[in-house]
C-alpha cells in the first residue's frame, strides 16, 4: 500500500468509524437531486455516474440519518473512491450534516453498497430533506 494511500484512507476511516446501524423510523420521500455540479476533487476523470444514493432513514432512538450508496466502478482499473455528500434542505440553502464514504479496491465492473451516516442531523429533520453529493473522487489503484 502506498502512502498517500494510506494517509486517504485513515483521514477518511475517521469519519467512517462513527457509524452505526440500528432500526429507522423516519424516511424521506424525495429523491436526492442537486442543480450544482458534483467536485471531482483531485480525480483526473468524473465519475459522478458511479454513484447512487439512496432514500435516508433516521432512527427513532438514536437519531441517527442513513443513507446506502451504491458504487459502480465503470472504469477499466481497480480504483479507490472517496465521497462527500451533504444532507440538506430540499431548497439546497440549509446544509444539516456532511458523510463520507470510502471504497477502496474496487473492481473494474463490481459494484457495492456502502452506507452513509450523519451521526449530527437534527432530531426533528424535515422529511423533505435530501442527500447530495459534493465531491466523488475515483483514483486507479
Amino acid at each position: 500500500m502506498t502512502i498517500r494511500r494510506t494517509l486517504v484512507l485513515v483521514a477518511v476511516a475517521g469519519f467512517l468509524l462513527a457509524g452505526c446501524s440500528s432500526q429507522a423510523a423516519t424516511t424521506n420521500t424525495s429523491t436526492s437531486t442537486s442543480t450544482t455540479k458534483v467536485s471531482q476533487g483531485v480525480a483526473a476523470r468524473d465519475a459522478s455516474g458511479d454513484v447512487v444514493i439512496g432514500k435516508w432513514t433516521q432512527d427513532a432512538t438514536l437519531g441517527i440519518v442513513s443513507a446506502p450508496v451504491t458504487v459502480t466502478n465503470h472504469s477499466h482499473k481497480r480504483s479507490m473512491y472517496i465521497i462527500e455528500v451533504a444532507l440538506e434542505s430540499a431548497n439546497h440553502k440549509v446544509q444539516y450534516d456532511t458523510g463520507n464514504v470510502l471504497v477502496d479496491g474496487l473492481d473494474a465492473g463490481q459494484s457495492t453498497v456502502q452506507t452513509v451516516d450523519f451521526i449530527s442531523a437534527p432530531a426533528r429533520l424535515p422529511r423533505t430533506a435530501v442527500i447530495v453529493p459534493k465531491t466523488i473522487q475515483r483514483t486507479s489503484v
